[in-house]
């Protein structure tokens, strides 16, 4: 959840890594940021097309190595919110709702009902987001960039 939660500040608001690469360098038109959970890992994705690929890996990178500091208590709120908002409106659609105990059933071997998840969304606070964070290792060695088109990108 709090990979989601991440991915959301990422791709929405004023202060988000959208805004920062769109509306204020204008280096980007859009940005996918999307995270796929497992039992063991998480598969978190950040997509986009730009004709400067190293001026926008630059930017994410600063933006992921400053996301302590940037995820306020208030923050954090929000994001919650806005997820538990979300999430219900998806489960509105019984297809979405279905998918949802399927996933869970497979993940966690037990019933994980919609009403169950959102009593944990909310019990998630700034403490304990903080160690979480602390763990993410956003490592070059941890992340695979792929760049398509004409500059070679080598990290160093």
């Amino acid at each position: 959840i709090i990979f989601e939660l991440i991915a959301r500040f990422f791709s929405y608001g004023v202060n988000s890594l959208h805004d920062e690469l769109r509306h204020k360098q204008g280096l980007i038109y859009n940005l996918n940021v999307s995270c796929f959970p497992y039992l063991d890992a998480t598969f978190f994705y950040i997509g986009t097309v730009t004709t400067k690929p190293r001026e926008v890996i630059n930017t994410v990178f600063k933006a992921v190595n400053s996301l302590k500091e940037r995820l306020s208590e208030e923050i954090v709120e929000e994001l919650k919110q806005e997820y538990i908002g979300a999430f219900l409106r998806r489960m509105n659609d019984p297809l979405n709702e279905i998918k949802f105990l399927g996933s869970k059933w497979v993940l966690y071997d037990e019933l994980i009902t919609p009403q169950k998840f959102i009593e944990h969304v909310k019990k998630l606070n700034h403490k304990s987001v903080r160690p979480f964070l602390d763990e993410i290792k956003f490592q070059k060695e941890n992340i695979s960039i792929t760049v398509v088109g004409k500059e070679n990108i080598i990290l160093s």
